[in-house]
């Protein structure tokens, strides 16, 4: 059995995953979201009411703008560099993810990750908790190195 805190995180999960799942079941699921998250605490009715409002009835956002089911298998495999380097990764170093993508174990991975804020959704200063919309840029020399393989290779 998961604890409230384990449940009302798999629901938020669901509703992250709403752009992933058969259009004309979005409106079943959210209820279904909604149904177990009512159960936790009345402050995630504020959530749900934004999703609501902005993706589901009477939407902001159609559904059509933001689901992506019909296109998940048409994603091209890339061209012939993209393959090369996947079976370079995947195939000839039998690539873990789990581990680290350094030569050395004491090596540093540097990482850099930039933030651009569009704008606040809201802030709860009695919480210290902000909602924000933005976009997530996150970059590593391993990048460098990988462009440094395809130009040699």
């Amino acid at each position: 059995t998961l604890s409230k805190q384990e449940n009302v995180h798999r629901e938020i999960a669901n509703i992250i995953a709403l752009p992933l799942i058969l259009p004309n079941e979005i409106n079943n699921c959210m209820e279904n979201i909604i149904d177990e998250l009512c159960n936790y605490d009345s402050e995630l009715e504020k959530l749900t009411n934004y999703v609501i409002k902005n993706y589901i009835e009477d939407a902001r956002f159609s559904s059509a703008m933001w689901n992506n089911f019909d296109t998940i298998d048409e994603r091209p495999l890339g061209g012939p560099d993209q393959m090369r380097l996947l079976k370079y990764l995947l195939t000839d170093n039998q690539h873990q993810a789990i581990t680290r993508p350094v030569q050395n174990d004491s090596d540093t991975l540097h990482v850099t990750i930039n933030l651009a804020l569009q704008h606040i959704i809201d802030f709860d200063e009695k919480n210290e908790a902000i909602v924000i919309s933005g976009w997530l840029s996150i970059t590593s020399s391993l990048l460098r190195d990988l462009n440094s393989y395809l130009l040699s290779t």
